[in-house]
């Protein structure tokens, strides 16, 4: 017999109170000090009488994989330790490392994106240890590093035993408990162009690379880089991220160079991107003699999709049912998440908070959000048939 969502030993205040501990704990990307954090995690699951093996990513970088044994293929409960940057702390409503908590939101730099999240499963996967002879599956937890720069964490996860017997898993981004079965792919390119360095009171005898990138992202705004024609995502952005040239004022810029973000649908490919910009900067090339123009490709990734009926979905929303009484459509989101990584795995995203505060100034989790998620973590492997 399934044992219910409120039988599990899933308390709130504990969970509120890891997150905050973890929001203590920076661990901004860049520069990618993911260490200290990771080693409190693996600390705090040895506490709980539960495995913690660290997997070296990089110097001062590892993830936090453990598991426990149940009956079947392992399900996957995996999250980022790694967050975004703090600007300018001093335009913080609450010290971003405080962990302080107001008018039931917990506020702090990664309280959304995502150790709020992490929290929840890490409660969820101490639970399931008190009741792992009702598993009807291994359950593997993954704290990752780098997810958000270049995956570097789920990449190298790739490679340990515990991940490679995953039969498909859940990543606890935030989606306001909303399923999310479609992400869109990227592919970050940057564009140089060369000039000829000259005095700026005499313009004439140089070759401006400002100039000279000008047409290249005026072109590239007017292409078609496909829709995809998917139901829950939109078709291809390209957001011009970076610019930089020249060297003072009153020089002729010989060098300029931008970075470009694309964001694309299932139907489209990087390659296809990567083949349309480079055709264009040869008739560029060809209209002008002397623009000097290169691509260099940054990093990209396809697209991930999981089928509306795919074992895994229907798991969710089973859970979902049990623990909320009902469920929301599955979604698609425009961003990447570590599952373009975690390739061959198939993956939903399902986490709490509202996704519109992540990244931000005062970023915050919705406090009554969090246990429902625990409890739906809890129940999935306790579901899977």
């Amino acid at each position: 017999m399934t044992i219910s969502s409120d039988e599990l030993s899933i308390n709130e205040q504990e969970i509120i109170k890891l997150a905050q501990e973890l929001v203590k704990i920076p661990s901004e990307n860049q520069p990618g000090n993911e260490k200290a954090i990771g080693e409190y995690i693996a600390t705090w699951l040895k506490n709980k009488g539960l495995p913690a093996q660290l997997q070296e990513v990089e110097k001062d970088r590892f993830n936090v994989i453990s598991s426990i044994k149940g009956e079947g293929p392992a399900l996957l409960l995996c999250g980022h330790m790694d967050t975004v940057p703090v600007p300018n702390p001093a335009e913080w409503t609450y010290d971003p490392f405080a962990g302080e908590i107001k008018d039931g939101y917990l506020f702090g730099r990664g309280s959304l994106d995502m150790k709020g999240s992490l929290a929840c499963m890490l409660t969820a996967f101490v639970a399931l240890k008190e009741v792992e002879e009702e598993l009807s599956s291994d359950v593997v937890f993954l704290a990752t590093v780098d997810e958000e720069i270049a995956t570097k964490g789920a990449k190298k996860a790739m490679e340990a035993s515990d991940i490679r017997r995953v039969k498909h898993g859940i990543i606890a981004e935030p989606t306001d408990l909303n399923p999310v079965i479609v992400q869109k792919g990227h592919c970050w390119l940057k564009i140089k162009t060369r000039g000829v360095a000259a005095h700026g009171a005499i313009p004439e005898r140089g070759v401006n690379a400002i100039m000279n990138m000008y047409p290249v992202l005026s072109r590239i705004q007017e292409l078609d880089f496909g829709k995809g024609d998917h139901p829950l995502v939109s078709g291809t952005t390209v957001n011009i991220g970076l610019i930089n040239g020249g060297v003072k004022i009153n020089m002729v810029p010989d060098s300029c160079e931008t970075s470009l973000d694309f964001r694309f649908p299932p139907g489209v490919a990087s390659e296809s991107i990567l083949g349309k910009i480079t055709t264009l900067l040869e008739e560029l090339k060809a209209e002008d003699k002397e623009l000097d123009a290169k691509i260099e490709v940054i990093k990209c990734s396809d697209p991930v999709e999981v089928e509306r009926d795919a074992p895994i979905v229907t798991l969710l929303l089973k859970a979902m049912d049990k623990v909320l009484g009902s469920h929301s459509e599955p979604l698609g989101v425009p961003y990447y998440t570590d599952a373009s990584a975690l390739r061959g795995i198939p993956i939903v995203l399902l986490g709490p908070g509202e996704p519109g505060y992540a990244h931000q100034k005062d970023e915050r989790i919705k406090i009554s959000s969090m246990l429902p998620a625990a409890k739906i973590y809890a129940m999935l492997p306790l579901l899977q048939t």
